[in-house]
């Protein structure tokens, strides 16, 4: 058998033997949905969205061989998960198991309940581990804060080649606004609820061309969308930190614009063209006018991971912003499993040597 088939069939095995941690009537999909909420911080509705329609349990067979197609060919890889969506941890470890004979993942200690679901599920696939020791020739996969991913890149040995998926968010382009529906408003709600902000594919704000009068419109639909799904997919526990950072985008747009805030949501606009602005993440959404979408986005380029967008813009904004995904709205949470979900950072990664430790700027 050709090693391509045989790594697409090693990998399409492996999804079918875990996706009894998204099966309910599961010992571990019942594990999942008690310990996943307080472990996460998400309601148990949030996190339910996420076991049913956020992983990649089925992908499509041209979705699965274009990922490991591309995979990174490697004896032994490492994993080091963030705590920040649980649900990426499936793609991560995919990712390495896609071009890696061995290996190793170190759950983050903040969130460790997922990949420990999903190593019972499969116990041979990887191996869990408390430190990651890549040894050089190994390759990493990394995610979680800039400042996290550098000190890592410090202590780890020379010819050890890390991919690093650091900072990131994701922004909506309304080019149209004269054109979004009650559905459009909708499932970009969702995009904003899944898993409370704190993934790098959430939203965090919104560049819309148009009127202060159609900037407005959109902004206060936006807002009864949130409103809506709060009822559904409530907000979860915030941190203190994430609850200060809300506080401080809340005050800071009450004096450089205006904001729509309920117990569940806060949307901020900006009708002046005033400096960009992303908002911090807790369901939190920044509106904005603009002149034009690509020279607004351009300028922070390095940090998009994904672009929701009105069905005409999409083939455009592919174009343009190549390192982006460019998705409908409603799938900003849920990109297909053919490849990385952030795609700023080269699939062949970064070897660690003496010269490039120092200045070293971990995105692309």
């Amino acid at each position: 058998m050709p090693e391509l088939q045989r790594r697409i069939d090693l990998l399409a095995g492996w999804l079918e033997q875990i996706r009894v941690v998204g099966d309910p009537r599961h010992a571990l999909g019942k594990a999942a949905r008690e310990l996943l909420p307080a472990q996460t911080g998400l309601s148990r509705e949030n996190v339910e969205w996420a076991l049913c329609n956020s992983l990649e349990w089925t992908p499509a067979l041209p979705d699965l061989s274009a990922l490991v197609a591309n995979a990174i060919r490697c004896e032994t890889a490492h994993v080091l998960l963030s705590a920040n969506v649980f649900a990426s941890a499936l793609r991560a470890i995919a990712l390495a198991l896609a071009g890696a004979n061995t290996v190793f993942v170190r759950p983050s200690r903040r969130e460790p309940t997922f990949a420990t679901l999903l190593h019972e599920a499969c116990p041979t696939a990887f191996t869990l581990v408390g430190d990651l020791s890549p040894l050089p020739g190994d390759h990493v996969w990394a995610y979680g804060s800039d400042e996290t991913l550098h000190r890592l890149f410090e202590i780890w040995p020379n010819g050890v080649t890390v991919h690093a998926h650091g900072y990131g968010y994701g922004v909506v382009a309304i080019e149209e606004p004269e054109r979004m529906s009650a559905q459009d408003y909708a499932n970009l709600a969702l995009d904003v609820a899944a898993f409370d902000q704190r993934g790098c594919l959430s939203p965090k704000a919104v560049a819309v061309v148009g009127s202060a009068e159609q900037t407005e419109h959109v902004a206060q639909n936006l807002f009864s969308a949130l409103k809506d799904i709060q009822m559904q997919m409530p907000l979860g526990m915030l941190s203190a930190a994430e609850l200060h950072e809300r506080a401080r985008h809340r005050d800071l747009y009450r004096y450089l614009g205006h904001c729509h805030e309920s117990e569940g949501c806060l949307v901020s606009v900006d009708l002046a063209e005033g400096p960009w602005m992303a908002a911090p993440g807790g369901r939190v959404i920044h509106v904005r006018r603009v002149s034009s979408v690509v020279a607004e986005l351009a300028e922070h380029e390095a940090d998009l991971t994904t672009i929701g967008a009105q069905a005409p813009s999409i083939p455009r904004l592919t174009a343009r912003f190549p390192y982006a995904r460019v998705t409908p709205f409603g799938h900003m949470q849920t990109p297909p499993l053919d490849g990385p979900a952030d795609r700023r950072t080269r699939m062949e990664g970064m070897t660690i040597d003496t010269a490039s430790r120092y200045g070293l700027r971990l995105r692309r």
